[in-house]
């Protein structure tokens, strides 16, 4: 688009000063695009990293106010280091607020641990340090020239991604209490190497010599004052030139430009399928049947790239799409579209990682949000136990409040709550006979569409609290008050008409639930009465945040009653998956941010049972849901009982 002249010189704007297009070229490259950059798209590409930093910056140096950012964990920083009367954000507060990140984490940590031996390390034949020094860009940085003498001494071990592939190596027993977090670490590492494997396979020694220069790119090595002012980092800030804080506000940003990049050419990929498509189906239509390719278009193939690589393998992609050095390169727009999307998740898994629950301090009566200090407690059984149960605060009024972001305050947990408040639930859905094994020792047909009720959320109770069995579902012997343990789905955003390939998107997170019921429940085709009882629904113990490593359908479930094992079953076996529910229950109908869907439940109730069990005064129920949900402990009271 042609740019008009100004008339007056005096008025025109200066032009701006890109400081680092030659890097975010060389960046580019590594990440997959393979042509020629254009300018205007690697400009685009820094201002938009340079704003994000900026923005970063003038929060938490100089305003410290909350508000949406695409970077906003780091606003988190700022608090932290006013508790400690800081003046500046130290490389632990950064750290502490991407450690749920593990691959960013291993990552970050690689980068600082290799720049800590270009530092100290000892160089052959003249016993000097190989300090990290900018080159002509002042006084400030000069002192870090000077030679000196010293042992390596890393702040911790060095893990590359080679080291994090040798882990699950030949003859290596799986731990089988991993951590999902190292899992995350480990897969996000193996992708890596896969990126990069996929890039190099087909260059030729000079290209690959290329590719390495380009990945020694770097916002902060030797620029450390380039970098403080491209982020306009305040003068009166006391950092050192080998500060880290520095080099992590770098990395950050050399994440940024590969996740605009992969996210462009993911973009721009989408896009030149979609035209083959149009391509192929217009030529089907043209070509009589029986007809073969012609021998241009056989040669045409012979020059597109094989299956597979930056272009990805799809159906005729030779003959509709032009070879590599005939495409163009991203264009200004697929960058602009990939921030757009990455800006969108960032606003919907703002706090994907969480683990976290409603629960009431010790000493106190406020209610706070919280996540587990300890990432593998079962947070249900430690209170049951009495255990000291440490939880960092979570900011915000709710699991539901999108500017919810973990904090460095650590309380001591009394009382845990329902997940999320039952007034903010509001409606329960739930599906009945969504189990094969359940179904079928139920002596019922498997249902073509999900089965449908509701329940109150007056029906719903946090862990620890009894389940009251009101008298009109009295005698027990003959009303049958069952247990069905079951997975819950919390909607995180307004769902209405959604498509089941994207309705995990609007999952906020997932909790366990027991779906007691009564004999009143064969009384009517329809189940509501006898589900919606008050006070017979327990819901929890925490809440684990919709992520790409929690699958839905592989999430095991018990249940016990006294002890005595009942039910042990997957939602693998699942008749309607999560997704599918979503997409059918949302057909003409609005799911409200904060709805709670149960799953149903698998086989071992107690009503199929020959004998039968039923639920009796001072029992005690256990249902545990896996993927770090936890187990609900409750007994049982009779309404009209003396108390337990």
């Amino acid at each position: 688009m042609s740019k008009a002249k100004p008339t007056d010189d005096k008025t025109a704007p200066p032009a701006k000063e890109y400081r680092y297009a030659t890097e975010i070229s060389q960046m580019m490259f590594v990440f997959g695009e393979v042509q020629d950059p254009l300018t205007e798209t690697v400009n685009l590409v820094e201002d938009i990293v340079r704003g994000q930093v900026v923005e970063i910056v003038r929060r938490i140096y100089i305003l410290g106010l909350p508000g949406p950012l695409t970077m906003d964990k780091l606003i988190q920083a700022r608090q932290l280091a006013a508790r400690k009367g800081a003046r500046n954000v130290s490389p632990e507060d950064l750290i502490f607020l991407i450690r749920y990140d593990r691959g960013k984490v291993n990552r970050l940590r690689t980068y600082l641990g290799w720049k800590d031996v270009r530092k100290n390390a000892k160089q052959d034949g003249d016993g000097a340090g190989a300090a990290e020094v900018d080159i002509d860009e002042g006084q400030a940085d000069e002192a870090t020239a000077k030679p000196r003498k010293m042992t390596v001494k890393l702040p911790w071990d060095i893990v590359t991604v080679y080291s994090e592939v040798l882990r699950t190596g030949v003859n290596v027993k799986e731990d089988e209490d991993e951590d999902e977090d190292e899992v995350e670490a480990h897969e996000d590492s193996i992708a890596r190497l896969r990126e990069a494997d996929e890039a190099t396979r087909r260059m030729t020694r000079e290209e690959y010599v290329h590719y390495s220069e380009c990945r020694s790119a770097s916002f902060t090595y030797r620029k450390a004052k380039r970098f403080r002012e491209f982020i306009n980092l305040p003068a009166y800030l006391d950092i050192k030139p080998n500060d880290d804080t520095i080099d992590i506000l770098g990395f950050l940003a050399f994440e940024m430009v590969r996740a605009l990049c992969v996210g462009g050419l993911a973009v721009k990929r989408a896009l030149e399928e979609s035209y083959q498509a149009v391509e192929i189906t217009g030529a089907k239509r043209k070509a009589p049947e029986g007809a073969e390719s012609s021998p241009g278009k056989r040669r045409r193939r012979s020059m597109s790239p094989e299956s597979g690589g930056a272009w990805g393998s799809v159906p005729g992609s030779s003959l509709f799409l032009p070879p590599p050095e005939a495409r163009r390169a991203l264009r200004p727009a697929h960058i602009q579209e990939a921030f757009a999307k990455m800006q969108r998740d960032w606003a919907h898994q703002r706090g994907s990682g969480m683990r976290n629950w409603r629960a009431v301090e010790t000493g106190g009566k406020k209610v706070h949000i919280g996540q587990p200090v300890d990432a593998k407690v079962d947070v249900g059984l430690a209170i049951l136990k009495r255990h000291s149960l440490k939880a960092h605060e979570i900011s915000g009024s709710s699991a539901l409040d999108p500017d919810a972001r973990v904090t460095s305050n650590v309380l001591t947990v009394d009382t845990l709550l329902e997940p999320i408040a039952p007034e903010q639930i509001g409606f329960v859905r739930c599906l009945g006979l969504n189990y094969r094994d359940h179904a079928a020792e139920a002596k019922m047909p498997i249902p073509e569409v999900p089965v449908l009720f509701c329940k109150p959320y007056t029906s719903l109770i946090p862990a620890l609290t009894s389940i009251r069995i009101p008298r009109a579902a009295q005698p027990v012997k003959e009303n049958l008050s069952d247990y069905e343990v079951e997975l819950a789905v919390v909607i995180g955003k307004d769902a209405k008409d959604v498509k089941e390939s994207e309705a995990l998107d609007y999952v906020l997170g997932y909790t366990g639930a027991n779906d007691v019921k009564s004999k009143h429940q064969l009384a009517t085709s329809q189940w509501t009465f006898s589900k919606s009882f008050d006070l017979t629904n327990p819901i929890g113990p925490a809440l684990v945040r919709n992520t790409k490593h929690i699958d839905p359908q592989n999430i095991p479930l018990t249940a016990t009653v006294n002890s005595r094992l009942l039910q042990d079953g997957t939602t693998a076996d699942q008749i309607f998956g999560v997704a599918k529910t979503i997409a059918f229950l949302s057909q003409g109908t609005t799911l409200k941010a904060g709805s709670v869907i149960l799953t149903g439940t698998p086989a071992g109730v107690g009503f199929v049972r020959e004998p039968k069990i039923w639920l009796n005064h001072g029992d005690e129920v256990r249902t545990y849901v896996g993927a770090g949900i936890g187990t609900l402990v409750n007994k049982i009271v009779e309404e009209g009982r003396a108390k337990l």
